[in-house]
């Protein structure tokens, strides 16, 4: 990840990279640290790891985002990128650990090597429990076994399906309950951030902005590479490949904790079926 792969320069969110710094530090702790970061898509999760990335000047660390795709695709790619990390060289094509619980055990064996810190970042944890239904739970126990006694090894989280997110980590009855020991909760910018995003831009414009796009750096990226309003309103709001309709459909889901039933209802009710029979 570098600085240049975001259109916007990096705002506030002062508060959640010292969360970031104590907890990669740790030093006061025993065992290992495992971080839960979440917040909806586009809020700018992956943007706040880069500026971590960048003030810790942290050089060795894993960092796989998960692709789109089934779970043995997923599994694969994780398994290919973890081994490329831990000998330098690219693995045979067809490489791929048996299951998560193997790969995850690789993971300890490399945090174990050595005495420096090892940080571990996995991004998209919510699309792998979509296509791994036991994901979480096999999470729980390699943790619990294994992972939460290397006093070295720092684990980072990420997720944007906030249901899946409850379902398999927050909630009470939650497989990974208690198991991250500290969370960060990424929310939308506050209107204030808009000042230093937006310097060149009037009050009212800066309003309709927000009016718009929120705090969310993704929706309001389109603001800062249009030449001008009526381009970036037209691009994000009616284009072809435009978020606001991409999204709709996520953030309709990630609310659900059956995402497919409501779909269906949904659906059904858009047909013209709007009574039970």
């Amino acid at each position: 990840m570098s600085a240049a792969e975001f259109p916007l320069p990096f705002v506030e969110r002062h508060l959640e990279l010292r969360t970031l710094a104590s907890f990669y530090d740790r030093a006061h702790h025993r065992g290992a640290g495992f971080l839960l970061l979440y917040g909806r898509k586009g809020v700018g999760k992956t943007r706040l790891l880069q500026q971590f990335f960048e003030e810790q000047d942290i050089q060795d660390a894993f960092y796989w985002q998960a692709p789109p795709g089934d779970a043995a695709r997923q599994l694969s790619d994780f398994s290919q990128a973890l081994r490329r990390f831990d000998t330098g060289d690219p693995p045979a094509p067809t490489f791929s650990f048996y299951d998560w619980e193997e790969a995850l055990g690789y993971v300890a064996q490399i945090a174990e090597r050595g005495d420096g810190l090892k940080l571990f970042i996995l991004e998209g944890f919510t699309a792998l429990c979509h296509q791994e239904m036991a994901l979480s739970s096999v999470f729980r126990n390699v943790w619990d076994l294994r992972l939460k006694d290397i006093p070295n090894l720092r684990l980072v989280v990420t997720g944007s399906h906030i249901s899946t997110m409850l379902r398999e980590v927050l909630a009470y009855s939650a497989p990974l309950y208690l198991r991250a020991n500290e969370f960060v909760h990424l929310q939308p910018l506050r209107y204030t951030a808009l000042l230093d995003l937006f310097p060149d831009h009037t009050p009212e414009e800066r309003l309709i902005i927000y009016a718009i796009a929120g705090g969310i750096p993704a929706y309001l990226a389109y603001f800062a590479q249009a030449p001008d309003m009526v381009t970036s309103v037209q691009t994000l709001c009616f284009g072809p490949s435009s978020p606001f309709l991409a999204d709709m459909e996520t953030l309709f889901d990630e609310r659900l904790e059956e995402p497919a039933l409501g779909q269906a209802i949904s659906t059904a009710v858009a047909s013209g079926y709007d009574r039970p029979d």
